[in-house]
């Protein structure tokens, strides 16, 4: 461990790295919206009839 690890780094372009993590975050986060949707719309199916 470096006492000279810069924490607060000048983003000037976002790495590869940084944005297929944005992207799979976002793709999780559609997939657990979807997935509660779809849990909502089962447990309600009897109410819409």
């Amino acid at each position: 461990m470096s006492s000279k690890d810069p924490k607060n780094r000048p983003k000037k372009t976002l790495a590869p790295g940084d944005i297929y993590f944005l992207i799979v975050m976002f793709l999780i986060g559609l997939l657990f919206l979807f997935l509660i949707f779809s849990v909502i719309s089962k447990s309600t199916v009897h109410v819409h009839g």
